[in-house]
């Protein structure tokens, strides 16, 4: 059994060396790792809606401790241990926990205590009001945790969103991993977990996500990945998957959250994913497609299309559903036009962010791509002119970033999209309509 003490020491000693200065991170974000509390658990509020909500904890396996979930009277909560899953390669667990009764605007917290019923770690939590038009949010994604710079993490915590989402490439689980087998990818997962700052916030906001290639297990790997299935049913535990009124899962690593008067499908470009450049690939596969398309029909409220791999990222001339699945992409256009909810395309990958405007002619209204990429991870100076000019493109950053979004969906679609930087600095801000009309 591995007394708490030691696991800290060693969760630290873990953090520590993974704290390296990014390339191009400012001062300010080196400074900030000082600030990481590497004595907290890492923990993650999950999918959430007005009534509960799910958490997933890693701990030490084979440490004696005792979790409880209060109201801000200190009256307990029930609280329900869903599973908790022993790590491949590491002495650490998935611990998934769904704690209910909630109402909305008030303060919980979960407390974990030790064998003498000292509380150890706290933190802060709300449950989700799903029923309100509008909401701020966050996308995300290219958390290397080689590049790991804790201040942008706390920049996204300043920004007080009612959810994020983790938009692919969660964890590098093939890098620093020779043997690529379960033991090395449950290490890698529980690596990148331990040092992310993120999952050590005081207060938890609902988190969801879905993966790209680095975390469905190497680069640009597809449907013939053999290894896919033990990594889908890993992301699941390090994620949740405990549904609710508001969120269920889908197909592969993806979900769909419906909230807002909104919709956001998170959609799994990998387990189904064919070779690039077939004249008959699919890029999420004949049946999430069409399951996607008929759950559009159903409703005509406004839906956010989430993906790992950009859309219309054809002039990057690498991984792009416009570029590696040209025909299975020319397809899918008209029948998304078809649709009468507006959509609106969300992805990352490419470590610079972008605004596309998408011509009306595609679709039969103007939309948007929004690119979120890399709030940590390998980058360069001007790295998004690399590949020449892109006619659709509005903005563009190539520096640590993160977009937030502040929506109404009460009369219309009304976008205040702003991409981040360290510091809570802004790149660049744009007030967007979409419409059908």
């Amino acid at each position: 059994m591995i007394h708490r003490r030691e696991f800290l020491q060693r969760s630290a000693l873990i953090a520590t060396a993974a704290l390296l200065p990014a390339p191009w991170a400012a001062a300010s974000e080196q400074s900030a790792q000082a600030t990481m509390d590497l004595s907290r658990w890492p923990i993650m509020q999950g999918p959430t809606d007005d009534e509960s909500a799910s958490f997933v904890l890693l701990i030490p396996h084979g440490v004696e401790f005792a979790l409880q979930a209060q109201d801000s009277r200190g009256g307990l909560l029930p609280l329900e241990t869903l599973e908790s899953w022993l790590v491949p390669g590491t002495n650490t667990r998935t611990l998934e926990v769904a704690v209910t009764g909630l109402a909305v605007g008030e303060d919980y917290t979960l407390s974990l205590t030790d064998a003498n019923g000292d509380v150890f770690d706290e933190r802060r939590f709300r449950a989700l009001d799903i029923h309100r038009p509008e909401a701020r949010f966050a996308v995300m994604s290219c958390m290397y945790d080689r590049f790991h710079s804790p201040g942008m993490w706390e920049a996204l915590a300043r920004e007080s969103c009612d959810f994020v989402v983790f938009l692919g490439d969660t964890c590098y689980a093939d890098q620093s991993n020779p043997q690529r087998d379960e033991a090395g990818y449950g290490a890698r997962y529980a690596q990148t977990r331990q040092r992310l700052a993120w999952f050590r916030q005081p207060r938890l906001v609902p988190s969801y996500a879905v993966w790209d290639d680095h975390d469905f297990g190497g680069n640009n790997k597809n449907r013939h990945f053999p290894m896919k299935e033990f990594m889908r049913g890993m992301f699941r535990r390090f994620w949740g998957s405990r549904p609710n009124r508001a969120w269920g899962p889908a197909f592969g690593a993806g979900s769909v959250l419906q909230a807002f008067g909104q919709r956001f499908y998170l959609m799994d470009d990998r387990t189904y994913r064919d070779r690039p450049y077939l004249s008959s690939g699919r890029h999420w596969g004949e049946n999430q497609t069409d399951w996607l398309l008929d759950d559009l029909s159903r409703s005509d409220r406004p839906a956010w299309l989430m993906n790992g791999s950009q859309y219309f990222g054809g002039y990057l001339r690498k991984e792009s559903f416009e570029y590696c699945q040209k025909e299975d992409f020319a397809a899918l256009l008209p029948r998304l036009a078809r649709v009468q909810a507006p959509v609106a395309f969300v992805s990352g990958d490419v470590h610079f962010s972008e605004l596309m405007r998408i011509e009306p002619a595609l679709l039969g209204y103007p939309t948007y791509e929004f690119t979120s990429s890399s709030i940590h991870s390998m980058t360069f100076p001007f790295h998004q002119h690399r590949h020449g000019r892109n006619p659709r493109r509005v903005a563009s950053e190539w520096r640590y970033n993160f977009l937030v979004f502040d929506v109404n969906a009460e009369k219309g679609w009304d976008i205040d999209t702003r991409c981040v930087l360290s510091s809570n600095r802004t790149s660049f801000q744009k007030r967007l309509t979409i419409s059908r009309s």
